[in-house]
């Protein structure tokens, strides 16, 4: 049997609240709808925009992380329309394991696990599911260790909710 680390206790006041994991939850459906009517219509019409996913994915990420980016989502969005639902679970799982060994948690790793997540076809594997089980537990860690930078403690509680209420993995 693995070995798996303890998981270091969070103070009170940087863990969310139920509202609003129910909203990003919201949100997190919407883009999941968004990906999978875009993945019928990019079927019929190989032609049609991801500008309205891209769009969907910016505003979650400007409504939950106070900022406004100027960063394009549309290469995220492009790829992710262009992968079968093996390849989404693959790339999902490589960068769930990029983010294990690193010590924080990147920007660019964060936006691709949200949307990878949104575009992963149901029920999981069960090794999906435990890649998402680790993520929890890394993102549950660094939002422990990381109390000074608010926007990795927001993602790392966008990613546990995800992962833990969404797909089912809390422990």
């Amino acid at each position: 049997m693995p070995q798996i680390p303890e998981i270091h206790k969070c103070p009170e006041h940087l863990l969310p609240v139920k509202e609003w994991e129910d909203s990003l939850l919201s949100d997190f459906l919407q883009l999941r709808l968004a990906l999978s009517q875009d993945a019928n219509k990019y079927c019929e019409d190989e032609t049609m925009s991801s500008q309205s996913i891209e769009d969907v994915l910016m505003e979650i990420l400007k409504k939950r992380l106070h900022t406004v980016t100027d960063e394009s989502f549309g290469e995220v969005v492009s790829d992710i329309q262009g992968m079968d639902s093996v390849t989404r679970v693959s790339k999902l799982k490589k960068r769930i394991c990029l983010v294990e060994k690193e010590s924080g948690l990147q920007s660019s790793d964060f936006k691709w696990i949200v949307a990878l997540c949104a575009s992963v076809d149901t029920p999981l594997d069960a090794d999906t599911c435990a890649c998402l089980r680790a993520l929890l537990r890394k993102c549950a860690s660094l939002r422990a260790l990381e109390v000074e930078d608010e926007q990795v403690i927001i993602m790392a509680n966008m990613l546990i909710t995800i992962a833990g209420r969404y797909f089912g993995q809390m422990e």
